[in-house]
């Protein structure tokens, strides 16, 4: 059928190549966005622990009830304050996270 087949291999060559660069061109962003959205919600995640965890020591601990301190967590600078708003001890972290957005957490304890 074809004796010279030369040329028709480079253009399967070419085309598989193309696919392939247009595939990675689309795939590697969306994985890095993946990979920030997944850090961001592991920061969140740590970081409301540790505000839950602060805010039950303020509650059943006799502390000044207007608390401010800022701590280093999961390599971010996170600033945690509570207040008294009525009847409740809020407590709330503030922290700029991986696309240098600010971010805050707020959490309400009954006060004794």
């Amino acid at each position: 059928m074809l004796t010279n087949s030369k040329g028709f291999i480079w253009v399967e060559t070419l085309i598989a190549m193309t696919v392939f660069i247009s595939l990675c061109t689309f795939v590697l962003p969306i994985y890095s966005t993946i990979q920030q959205h997944q850090t961001i919600i592991s920061e969140r995640s740590l970081i409301g622990q540790h505000l839950y965890n602060e805010l039950q020591k303020q509650l059943h601990e006799d502390r000044n009830p207007t608390y401010t301190s800022t701590e280093t967590l999961v390599n971010r600078t996170v600033r945690i304050a509570f207040s008294l708003d009525g009847k409740f001890v809020k407590g709330c972290a503030t922290w700029t996270n991986v696309k240098n957005k600010q971010e805050k957490l707020c959490l309400y304890g009954l006060s004794p």
